[in-house]
């Protein structure tokens, strides 16, 4: 007797496709990925997304399928403007069809883009949510390096991802400086378009490029994610997603000239974990804050 799709084979979800921006998939998704891999250690987890989110599920996934669109630059929540629902929806039956005859797939898990679900963006229970992210191991290796020599102070990721103006820029080396000093502190710093003096001005912080090219084995937000396991602060604004990661990976932040209001960052951090504001010209002021 022929055998139905999925009988009798190995269990698995099916997560995707996410079409839509990193930080929605990341805070109303992955979370709740990491949290059924916990609960079913011995399924399979299939992941549609675009390659340089690979590492929201890291070692959690078996299988990471990468998800290409065409002119994929304009994203809002969980759509995307260049994939209407029919193509959406084609999306969807792709990657079952991919693997329901290698699989029995339990649950295709994908954004709702439309009704009271879409609106509200939370499509499940929110204690549901496990954000211990866990990068694959390259990116481990990668930045393994910037903690070797350190000293026994605290050490510290200062994101300037969301900065541009080159005097603010210059303004946030100068007090993060005072500030190692003074507190004997480590600090690595994550970047993305910096002018390559600074490097040469403040030798004693550890640098590392945001922009990771020719490789799906490691990703900006693993590298980010495997920086936060062995630090004891962020510096950055809430504008920029490895900054959110920070208090999604119980890292306390100190966030620079930030915009959102107390109300919102509540909203975006379910740990309540530790958020500090300070203006730009009160950085180097901080003192016994840190």
């Amino acid at each position: 007797m022929k055998k139905k799709k999925g009988e009798y084979q190995i269990p698995a979800f099916i997560f995707g496709p996410f079409v839509g921006e990193m930080w929605w998939e990341m805070f109303h998704f992955s979370g709740y990925m990491i949290y059924l891999r916990k609960q079913n250690p011995s399924y399979k987890f299939i992941v549609y997304t675009r390659s340089d989110r690979f590492d929201l599920y890291g070692k959690y996934a078996d299988i990471l399928v990468p998800l290409s669109i065409e002119n994929d630059d304009i994203q809002n929540k969980f759509k995307c403007e260049n994939i209407n629902s029919d193509g959406y929806e084609l999306l969807i039956r792709i990657i079952k069809s991919k693997y329901e005859t290698r699989f029995n797939i339990v649950n295709h898990i994908y954004p709702v883009s439309y009704g009271f679900r879409y609106e509200v963006k939370w499509q499940f229970q929110r204690y549901k949510m496990d954000y211990d992210f866990k990068a694959r191991e390259n990116n481990n290796i990668l930045t393994e390096a910037l903690f070797k020599n350190m000293s026994t102070g605290k050490t510290a990721l200062l994101d300037l991802t969301p900065f541009e103006n080159y005097d603010m820029i210059s303004i946030i080396f100068s007090s993060i400086e005072e500030i190692r000093k003074s507190k004997n502190m480590n600090i690595i710093v994550f970047y993305d378009n910096l002018d390559m003096r600074y490097v040469t001005d403040y030798p004693k912080f550890r640098y590392l490029n945001s922009v990771i090219r020719g490789r799906t084995d490691i990703t900006p937000i693993g590298c980010v994610s495997s920086i936060l396991d062995n630090v004891d602060m962020t510096f950055g604004n809430f504008s920029s997603i490895f900054t959110r990661m920070s208090i999604l990976k119980n890292v306390p932040v100190i966030s620079i000239n930030e915009k959102m209001k107390n109300s919102e960052l509540r909203l975006i951090n379910p740990y309540e974990i530790k958020i500090l504001r300070v203006e730009i010209d009160d950085l180097k002021n901080l003192g016994g804050n840190i």
